[in-house]
């Protein structure tokens, strides 16, 4: 289930006329990811591979254009994890210029 937030981050995006379907697929898939309850303004840690097969993305060179797209564009803050078994953290922005507000 995702949060109020979480449904009106994801129209953001939407609306956003440089956001392709891939895009938009991969923050529906992070967003779907987060559990309710977790805090704000807090990193959430993810899985590339989760995250492509949510998404339907079969790219890895798709996946990376599209975060860092997404990072670019002020969307989510993005710190991956070089280690196998380690998980990628990403905070989503939840406004655009009112400073670090984090959904």
């Amino acid at each position: 289930m995702v949060s109020r937030e979480g449904w009106e981050f994801l129209s953001r995006i939407q609306l956003d006329r440089r956001a392709f379907p891939s895009h938009i697929s991969i923050v529906a898939a992070i967003i779907q990811s987060i559990p309710i309850a977790y805090p704000k303004n807090s990193s959430y840690k993810i899985s590339r591979k989760k995250i492509m097969k949510m998404a339907h993305i079969k790219g890895i060179a798709t996946y990376h254009n599209c975060i860092n797209n997404l990072v670019e564009w002020g969307y989510i803050k993005y710190e991956p994890s070089y280690h196998p078994s380690g998980q990628t953290r990403v905070w989503i922005v939840r406004e655009f210029g009112k400073g670090e507000s984090l959904l």
